[in-house]
């Protein structure tokens, strides 16, 4: 009996403890003075510049103690909060921030723009402090570069008998390039002090630095308006040109520093005619002219120009940008002849290349003669489908003036090259090429330096010579 009276006890305990252990039915245990952090929902935050008001980020806790005063909210770069900061108080259970007052602390702390770094954060209340959370945050720059070289009142002689050698290495400290992880290229204006660079030469560069030539630096002299062998003063400024991972396009512009150039006589040469269409000009305006880089020794008269030519397109030389009638040489053909000679008269006949491309114009004009051809550009080194023996074509595109080139390289390095014009001109196949260097004539550059990948190449050249590359 005493058996069967424990079998019946059992049955019913056992459904009672199930029924006791139901989660429906379980309170959950607070500690006493517990502050909770929530998880805020995201791992990355990426600040926009253009939108530096927004909040970066908003967070909330739950207070389960008795404390009443207000939140302080303090962020960190590491976990053990060693080095931090507090972001501010308030007297509700959440708190946001915004993009510009995080992007400035965040950078203070040497955080790499655009680099995915981690930030910690914790509130406290009294002497109860919450949970940690983190998450990363990618910043952006907001600093200038910062002219080093030229100092202000250097004056920069020119000299005749150094025309292709350096003149002068124009230099710049410049956060973004140091530190940044973005895609960087700058860009050196020159001006007449004091116009606000309403009419400013620039040219580009790669790095934080770019060295000019007697020559080039003569010729935006000359550009500028500067009197030919004279002292005058020139402004430099660096515009840092971002390509940010997020899509951004950013500009930055430095303060510029007014140095003094002496100058040498003037050489120079115009394109007149329906090509300056393709160069922001207009077509048959004198005072619009393009001009062509000198590359003559100093005593003879000798130019280049890098040309898009469209199969109608008609031209002829001058000496300087002036109208017509103040015009005293005016260089073309003779009776429609297309044979290379020319004459100086008002009269001479339009030069007409007659097929569409990209040229190479050099004009003599101690000989009154010119030569022109149509460039073929490659890709040509062991990274290279051809390898050293020979250029990989490269397509030209004629609506956007660029040279591009899609497909697979392996390890190992590479230059551009355009061998047809080396040997017309000079005989060399390699008279017109580029590697790290930044201009289509050789300067001697060291060749380029690829990873195996496939590529998007691509690259334009301006009527002086300077190319533009890109997919790199």
């Amino acid at each position: 009996m005493k058996s069967i009276f424990k079998i019946i006890l059992v049955c019913i305990l056992i459904p009672l403890t199930f029924v006791g252990c139901s989660d429906d039915d379980v309170d959950p245990i607070i500690p006493a003075n517990d502050l909770r952090l929530s998880d805020p929902g995201i791992n990355n935050v990426s600040l926009n510049i253009n939108t530096p008001e927004e909040d970066a980020f908003l967070i909330s806790w739950d207070d389960y103690s008795s404390y009443s005063g207000d939140y302080a909210v303090q962020i960190s770069n590491d976990e053990s909060f060693e080095t931090s900061a507090d972001l501010g108080t308030t007297a509700e259970n959440y708190f946001a921030y915004n993009m510009q007052g995080l992007n400035q602390l965040l950078l203070s702390w040497n955080y790499i723009p655009y680099f995915s770094t981690p930030v910690y954060l914790r509130v406290s209340n009294g002497s109860i402090v919450s949970n940690t959370i983190n998450f990363t945050v990618q910043t952006y720059p907001t600093q200038q570069a910062v002219i080093t070289s030229p100092q202000a009142d250097v004056q920069i002689d020119l000299s005749e008998e150094l025309l292709d050698e350096v003149a002068y290495t124009f230099a710049w400290s410049d956060y973004a390039y140091e530190n940044g992880g973005a895609d960087v290229s700058y860009r050196l204006e020159f001006a007449i002090p004091d116009t606000e660079f309403a009419d400013a030469a620039a040219v580009i560069a790669y790095q934080t630095e770019k060295s000019l030539t007697h020559s080039k630096l003569n010729d935006i002299a000359a550009d500028l308006g500067l009197a030919p062998e004279a002292v005058g003063q020139l402004a430099v400024r660096v515009i840092t040109m971002v390509s940010a991972p997020t899509g951004e396009e950013l500009e930055f512009t430095s303060e510029s520093v007014v140095f003094s150039v002496n100058t040498l006589l003037s050489n120079a040469l115009y394109i007149v005619g329906s090509v300056q269409q393709y160069y922001n000009s207009n077509a048959w305006t004198p005072t619009e002219a393009i001009k062509m880089r000198y590359i003559g020794d100093g005593t003879t008269q000798i130019y280049e120009g890098y040309v898009k030519i469209g199969a109608n397109d008609e031209f002829k030389f001058i000496d300087r940008q002036a109208d017509w009638g103040d015009l005293e040489n005016i260089y073309g053909g003779i009776n429609g002849a297309q044979d290379g000679v020319l004459e100086n008269d008002g009269g001479s006949s339009n030069i007409v290349p007659g097929e569409e491309g990209f040229y190479y114009v050099q004009v003599d004009i101690d000989n009154l003669s010119y030569q022109l051809i149509k460039m073929n550009w490659g890709i040509i080194g062991n990274a290279t489908p051809n390898g050293w023996d020979g250029e990989t074509p490269v397509n030209y595109d004629f609506d956007s003036n660029t040279f591009n080139w899609s497909g697979t390289l392996t390890d190992g390095e590479m230059k551009f090259r355009s061998a047809n014009t080396g040997q017309a001109f000079y005989g060399n196949d390699w008279s017109f090429n580029f590697g790290v260097d930044d201009v289509a004539y050789d300067i001697g550059g060291a060749n380029l330096t690829i990873s195996a990948n496939t590529y998007n190449l691509g690259f334009s050249i301006d009527i002086e010579g300077n190319v533009i590359k890109t997919g790199l």
